[in-house]
């Protein structure tokens, strides 16, 4: 191989006069460990690649519409453009913007490119000129190759148009018809090849920049190192295939997206394994191409799955699945579907495999032999020789699993940084290398993650965040619906309104809102203010370059149908007044099921009315009744052979044993005194406080033992949640003296003194609460550092000083001269620098159709007590302050209709 040596032109980058931007944020201790630990090669990308095509020259290396190249031969015209590049003057650290269809050129020039030690800067072709003008400007590129024509659009006179604001391109190539001042990239392939002399780059220096959707702003610039590439993103790839032959991998994305980073670098470059390409996305042409090359593995947006199952060519032979060398299919963006799962198994004999990543350096996928619940609940393991995940709350401190929270990102993939961004450096990245994604999630008990919300997916409405993610994940549950897209859709008079656009398996039935909302209400259980405002049914979705659903165009499209109306969409139907007038019925069922463990009885197998009746000791007539009644409320599912079984649902809420259990509430809900109490609600409408012969605020009510008992579950998930937002506080006490007022079954408490072993614990509470507090302190393991007085929390003897005291679910028992005695009790106790917090039902100014709950909670006060009532945020906080609190910090609990509130006593 002749021509002029890499040693002519590489210089470190480190030093590189125009590229002082290449940073790495990860601490090199970090990387080095990597290296050591084998996840690291230690190879530059084209290293890697060159040993790769002297080991098998005449492996398939790239396939597209019109050409098959072999590693020999697609090395030969990398060296040969990498000739040319470094013949015009690219050196180590420039970049080379690259703006080509899917094919063999694209994946020749990520090669020649990264044999010169620069960094290529792919981005999808279709970009129009103020995003164009965007990447190159920022990424100050020295090149730029691209195809003269994209459509109708001359990209490269569109280039020539902003020559005056691109200072840095000195180097224009173009692919198609010549145009003057630009080379011809088909002249370049064959010329003298360029000398390379294998691990003369820093595989720590900079490879790739990866420009992110831009869905949110304009496109970022990540950059990645060749480890981070060849390492962290190509193990990834690792346990997607049962088989040791080298993959073959056909990308429906582009090559230049996020989700194509993976094939050049470690489909090829790491893993030996063959590209199959098209220029653009066609369902009927990507079948025809997996069984042309017998792909293994299809990458696709999850809304090009759906158009490749809808393909007619499904219902003709090969596609039985046994001819087809097909193992997975990896889709992600969006949330996926069982029912797309099990399409792709049956009509493909292949699995799905989802897909969590972004540009910013986090990928995480489920496993080959995931069954099709985990595929849709999870994103599965975070693997640690790609990316290690954190969960953290608004503090930045880490959350237990099982808790929602923002989802962190380090490991071998993590990018170098966010390229000539310092503002993104600073805000979007963490000590230690840490990526704060923005997206929310939680790892469950088994280690999976669960992506809950993306950033880009909240969408504002009358004050309350929607998650459009969540929503389309359960909007795909329903049995009409084949895709999915929720988009905030303008409204005269600057309001948004929440759309649910469908594509419906079976266009001919029709799909209305009246029954999406009772679907999300009944089946699965969502809270009102979820639900979407309109829905409205479209015979496919324009896809972005990604495959993922172009939202842009659709809002665009909705837009103007929807800015001239000024009425809501929302069809008029009695059905929520129906469902309030039977809510007796609906709380007795489920009642009665939670005293009979039906769902504890459906814990490990479906059974008949007839099975479960003998194992609980019912009459057959009654269990029958009753499991059909908790199918029709959305809490059971039943199959063709009259067998009930659980459901998510119940799955997670109403087994005894789950975490989140709820069901212990039945005892305070729906207890004797609630059905009193509601009875003749009348007359405490008319009477203006509790009519009860005995109201809960009695001295030492009986109701009190059962409600502590009944909160245990709730009580738990909230105190994790209360103790977490005063951890970094906490953690500074050298002395923790904590004062539960009217602590109940303690748990507060507890958890703060479980998780702090400085802490020390007094409950205050009626007498005959006393035995189930001592009960769960021995629970927590924290007795010997816990104690109850019981008495009047007004007037009863409170000893000593705390550094915090706790007010959970108080005030709203009482009128606000009564909660300003018990604020100025408590502050009478604390210790200077001591800390009150107050957890509550509390209401804030926001639409109460979309928060009703704390409002439904005062008419319970009503009904229990002589002034008891939900008093608004700004009020507790006056209250506080009229004290002399400082630092009166409010906190709305996320997924839970209750606020806390921080305030600090003056040192």
């Amino acid at each position: 191989m002749n021509g002029a040596s890499l040693a002519d032109t590489r210089m470190a980058v480190a030093s590189h006069p125009d590229h002082p931007d290449f940073i790495d944020l990860v601490p090199g201790s970090l990387r080095r460990q990597w290296r050591e630990q084998g996840l690291y090669s230690g190879l530059d990308l084209f290293s890697s690649f060159y040993r790769l095509a002297l080991q098998q020259p005449r492996a398939l290396a790239v396939a597209d519409a019109e050409h098959s190249l072999d590693y020999q031969q697609l090395l030969e015209r990398a060296l040969s453009l990498a000739h040319a590049l470094g013949q015009q003057g690219v050196v180590a650290g420039d970049v080379v913007a690259v703006n080509l269809a899917n094919g063999w050129q694209a994946c020749a020039l990520d090669l020649a490119v990264a044999a010169l030690g620069a960094v290529v800067l792919p981005f999808p072709i279709g970009r129009k000129k103020r995003e164009s003008r965007s990447l190159l400007q920022r990424s100050r590129a020295k090149a730029l190759v691209c195809s003269r024509w994209v459509g109708e659009t001359d990209y490269g006179a569109l280039i020539d148009e902003l020559a005056e604001q691109l200072p840095a391109l000195r180097i224009r190539i173009l692919q198609g018809q010549a145009r003057e001042g630009w080379l011809d990239l088909d002249r370049l392939w064959d010329g003298p090849r360029l000398a390379f002399e294998p691990g003369r780059i820093d595989a720590d220096g900079p490879a790739r920049l990866i420009a992110s959707s831009g869905s949110e702003s304009e496109p970022k610039l990540v950059a990645y190192s060749h480890n981070g590439l060849l390492g962290g993103q190509a193990a990834y790839l690792d346990s997607l295939s049962r088989s040791d032959a080298p993959v073959r991998a056909l990308f429906c994305v582009p090559l230049a997206s996020p989700f194509g980073s993976l094939a050049t670098s470690c489909v090829m470059a790491a893993q030996g394994g063959a590209l199959v390409t098209l220029p653009r996305f066609d369902p009927d042409e990507v079948l025809r191409a997996v069984v042309r090359h017998q792909v293994t593995h299809l990458y696709a947006g999850p809304n090009m799955v759906d158009l490749l199952l809808a393909s007619p060519l499904l219902q003709q032979a090969p596609w039985s699945g046994s001819s087809l060398a097909l193992e997975a299919i990896i889709s992600g963006g969006s949330a996926l579907s069982a029912e797309t799962a099990r399409g792709v198994q049956r009509l493909l004999g292949c699995r799905l495999i989802q897909s969590y990543g972004s540009a910013d350096g986090v990928a995480c996928h489920t496993a080959l032999d995931d069954p099709a619940s985990v595929l849709v609940a999870s994103v599965g393991k975070p693997d640690p020789r790609v990316v290690g995940i954190r969960i953290v709350d608004e503090q930045q401190q880490a959350l237990p699993m099982g808790e929602v929270g923002e989802i962190w990102a380090l490991g071998p993939m993590t990018p170098l940084c966010y390229y000539g961004a310092p503002e993104l450096n600073q805000s979007a990245r963490a000590p230690g290398g840490w990526v704060k994604t923005g997206d929310k999630g939680r790892l469950d008990a088994q280690g999976r993650l669960q992506v809950v919300g993306r950033k880009s997916d909240v969408i504002l409405r009358k004050g309350i965040k929607v998650n459009a993610g969540e929503l389309e994940m359960l909007l795909h549950e329903h049995p009409q619906v084949l895709d999915v897209a929720v988009v905030a859709v303008p409204r005269a008079g600057g309001e948004s309104w929440v759309q649910a656009c469908v594509v419906l398996r079976d266009p001919g039935q029709g799909l209305s809102l009246e029954v999406v909302n009772h679907f999300l209400q009944h089946q699965i259980g969502l809270e009102r203010f979820k639900w979407p405002d309109a829905v409205s049914l479209h015979p496919a979705f324009p896809l972005a370059p990604s495959g993922k659903v172009d939202k842009a165009t659709l809002r665009d499209e909705l837009s103007r149908n929807s800015m001239n109306q000024s009425v809501s969409p929302v069809t008029l139907s009695a059905a929520p007044i129906l469902d309030i007038l039977t809510g007796v019925e609906r709380a007795g069922v489920l009642r009665a099921a939670i005293e009979l463990k039906v769902f504890d009885g459906l814990a490990e197998q479906a059974a008949s009315a007839a099975t479960l009746a003998r194992e609980l000791g019912t009459s057959e007539r009654g269990m029958r009744i009753l499991l059909s009644a908790l199918a029709g409320l959305g809490l059971l599912q039943v199959g063709g052979d009259g067998r009930y079984a659980l459901n998510d649902l119940s799955r997670r809420y109403l087994l005894s044993e789950s975490l989140q259990y709820v069901g212990g509430l039945a005892q305070v809900y729906s207890a004797d005194l609630m059905w009193e109490t509601f009875r003749d609600f009348k007359s405490a409408v008319i009477a203006g406080k509790s009519t009860l012969a005995q109201n809960i605020e009695a001295d030492d009510h009986p109701y009190w033992q059962e409600f502590s008992a009944g909160i245990e579950s709730t009580s738990r998930t909230t105190a994790r949640r209360v103790v977490a937002l005063l951890d970094e506080w906490t953690a500074r006490q050298a002395r923790l003296r904590i004062l539960d007022v009217a602590c109940g079954n303690g748990i507060y408490g507890f958890t703060f003194a479980q998780k702090y072993p400085q802490a020390q614990v007094t409950g205050l509470d009626w007498p005959s609460v006393a035995s189930v507090t001592e009960g769960f302190a021995r629970q927590f393991g924290v007795a010997e550092r816990a104690r109850v007085i019981g008495g009047d929390i007004f007037s009863v003897e409170i000893p000593g000083q705390y550094e915090l005291v706790i007010m959970s679910q108080i005030l709203h028992h009482f009128d606000p001269e009564r909660c300003r005695q018990l604020i100025a009790r408590a502050r009478a106790v604390l210790a200077p620098g001591g800390k009150l917090l107050i957890s509550d039902f509390m209401t804030t100014a926001i639409d109460p159709a979309l928060d009703p709950l704390p409002r439904l909670f005062a008419a319970q006060m009503l009904g229990l007590t002589d002034c008891g009532d939900t008093y608004a945020v700004s009020f507790i906080q006056s209250l506080l302050l009229e004290q002399g609190f400082t630092e009166v910090k409010a906190q709305p609990l996320k997924g839970l209709p209750i606020h806390c509130l921080v305030a600090s006593a003056p040192a």
